[in-house]
């Protein structure tokens, strides 16, 4: 039999108030406790319990942060073992290490959050948490985080399932995504930033679906990758974007490294203060050699600004849809598929792998703009091109790299 998610240890769940049986209805009244390793509302055993109009305060540091992100050890709030708890009109103050504002953990978990205000500022203190397969919902939900590792929104070993709707979510310390999926999270509408971390970080075979959302990141827009600490199986990354903004403050927009991603935008608007869009590179994740970026990104009804750079071990695929624009240049091994109603913008000279959907017609490509750049392709990934040289509307050619 496999030892419980944290590995071999045990850890020993203790709440003030415990709900183990039954329903029970709690309105208008007050949760603390002090104590370390212990939450201040346990619903378990399938239980049920709705909390209306509350305050919830938990102080008191954990034990073992593993334990506080794997079965929810020390949170403020936590449902284990298929209970279901919903809390709406109130409050939350988390104020010890490893004292996530709510967690649900184990495949018959539920929390459900509306307009709820949650402040959580220990360390390795998340807003809120799913791990081991555990399920929740938010709908207008208001998150502040303050220290260091933790996110705003998060899944952690085991997966699980968070779905948001509106709210308003921001993190201040180092290593605290607004999100970090190691399961699915699903937002649609809201607002967040990181001031001090990516806006998304996505890590295995998981997922990020955001749709009409407004997120900023301190450092990078999204960072996919995997890291082989045994959170998060796969290496095989999905982020999904429609409509919206994202908006990252330094860093590359998408930064990806030691995995494979996929990248879907729809009609969002994008901002990267650095001018890099794109980055797939190796990092200090994974085997040294093998460690690099792979990425598909596919953009259709929507500007895009920035570089697409790949290292000597990342690949990137870009497919710029209908109404899909790109300012910019490309550097590595990139490939570029420009179908019908796209165009790309040169503002440097640039490098592409294979190169397809070119509107190249008597030596003139009409979907490229050159500003006087040029891009050089390869040959042998191009056979259409027969090596040819193509020039390309504002001065610049399209030519075979030699």
């Amino acid at each position: 039999m496999p030892p419980p998610p944290g590995g071999n240890q045990t850890h020993v769940i203790k709440a003030d108030q415990t709900v183990k049986s039954g329903m029970a209805n709690w309105r208008s009244r007050k949760f603390s406790t002090r104590t370390a390793d212990t939450s201040a509302i346990l619903v378990s055993n399938g239980a049920r319990l709705t909390l209306t109009d509350a305050t919830i305060e938990k102080a008191g540091d954990t034990s073992s942060f593993d334990g506080s992100s794997f079965v929810g050890l020390n949170a403020a709030l936590l449902a284990n073992e298929g209970g279901v708890l919903t809390v709406s009109d109130s409050r939350v103050i988390a104020t010890g290490s490893g004292a996530n504002g709510a967690f649900a953990v184990g495949a018959k978990s539920f929390v459900r959050l509306q307009q709820v205000d949650i402040r959580a500022t220990g360390d390795n203190a998340h807003g809120v948490m799913v791990a081991g397969g555990g399920r929740m919902e938010m709908e207008d939900v208001t998150i502040f985080t303050s220290a260091q590792r933790s996110a705003a929104i998060a899944t952690d070993r085991g997966s699980g399932e968070i779905r948001v709707k509106g709210g308003q979510w921001q993190t201040t310390g180092a290593m605290s995504p607004v999100l970090y999926s190691t399961g699915v999270i699903d937002v649609m509408g809201g607002c967040g930033r990181a001031d001090a971390a990516e806006a998304v970080v996505i890590e295995g075979s998981n997922l990020v679906e955001l749709r009409d959302t407004r997120l900023t990141g301190a450092r990078n827009g999204a960072m996919i990758y995997q890291s082989f600490s045994g959170d998060a199986e796969g290496q095989h990354g999905r982020l999904n974007i429609t409509g919206g903004e994202f908006i990252a403050s330094s860093g590359p927009l998408l930064y990806v490294t030691n995995t494979h991603a996929d990248v879907t935008l729809k009609a969002t608007r994008l901002q990267a203060a650095s001018g890099i869009l794109v980055q797939a590179r190796a990092d200090r994740w994974g085997r040294q050699g093998n460690n690099g970026g792979h990425l598909r990104l596919q953009a259709s009804r929507m500007a895009l600004s920035g570089a697409v750079l790949a290292d000597g071990l990342s690949d990137i695929t870009l497919t710029l849809g209908e109404g899909a624009r790109w300012t910019g240049r490309s550097q590595g091994k990139v490939s570029l598929s420009l179908q019908a109603g796209a165009a790309w913008v040169l503002d440097g000279d640039a490098q592409v792998s294979r190169l397809e959907g070119a509107d190249c017609e008597s030596g003139s490509c009409r979907n490229i703009r050159g500003n006087g750049f040029s891009v050089r392709y390869d040959p042998a990934a191009n056979p259409w091109a027969k090596g040819r040289s193509f020039s390309l509307p504002g001065g610049g050619l399209l030519r075979p790299a030699v």
